[in-house]
């Protein structure tokens, strides 16, 4: 990932930073020689700490809100679908 970051001009104390990252798939593998080379830092990433799966990362700079929230809801709808297969079945 290639990240530039600068101060924001209207908020003090306030930061703005863009990131590229590639997708390290075969294909990527193919195309840059380089990047197997093991003088190059590899790290595992996510898009931003609220959405990271990542469990056991040193470098978490915020909760996991955003994944939370959304395993919360997957499991919502589970126990509605269960609860609605269980009555259905209750009504047959």
């Amino acid at each position: 990932t290639l990240t530039v970051a600068r101060p924001l001009s209207l908020t003090a104390g306030a930061n703005s930073s863009v990131g590229l990252g590639l997708r390290l798939d075969d294909l990527a593998r193919q195309r840059i020689a380089f990047v197997d080379d093991p003088d190059i830092m590899s790290r595992d990433v996510s898009l931003t700490c609220e959405r990271c799966p990542i469990a056991d990362c040193d470098v978490r700079a915020g909760e996991p809100t955003v994944r939370e929230a959304a395993e919360h809801q997957a499991r919502r709808l589970a126990a509605v679908g269960a609860l609605a297969a269980e009555l259905q079945a209750d009504a047959n």
